[in-house]
């Protein structure tokens, strides 16, 4: 029957806990069943403080609570926070899609088309430049 079972396989897993004769104040994972599961709060603990320390009054030894209070406690009425920094910045944008111009009057450009016309204005200016070089009316460098 022994054969039929691989030592890898998942019935070979260390779901326990027992003393650590070899050496040091721990337990480790061991394959054969003992009171320690693995799968239980505080068990590691446990098998500590009951097979290495032989303490139950131990300020370490001490368990945690099994029974949590599931329900909640009374809600707060929720209370208005100011805007963050993240909520002005909404706003200021929302309110520059509203407005885009700083006035009736002057329409106002975007960056990308104050750029456009200052790369067609730097375009002009070479131009300029060149026909002087050419004309030989301006001596180059």
């Amino acid at each position: 029957m022994w054969p039929d079972f691989t030592w890898s396989g998942s019935a070979n897993i260390r779901l326990y806990f027992a003393r650590n004769w070899g050496g040091g104040a721990t337990c480790k994972a061991v394959d054969h069943a003992t009171p320690y599961s693995a799968t239980e709060r505080d068990s590691y603990k446990r098998c500590v403080c009951d097979t290495v320390l032989n303490d139950i009054d131990n300020i370490n030894c001490q368990q945690a609570e099994d029974e949590i209070d599931p329900t909640p406690g009374p809600t707060p009425e929720p209370v208005p926070q100011p805007d963050g920094p993240l909520e002005e910045l909404y706003k200021m944008i929302q309110e520059i899609k509203r407005n885009p111009d700083y006035s009736e009057d002057e329409p106002s450009n975007t960056t990308w088309q104050v750029d456009e016309i200052l790369d067609y204005i730097e375009e002009r200016l070479f131009n300029i430049e060149r026909a002087f070089v050419e004309e030989g009316l301006m001596p180059t460098q």
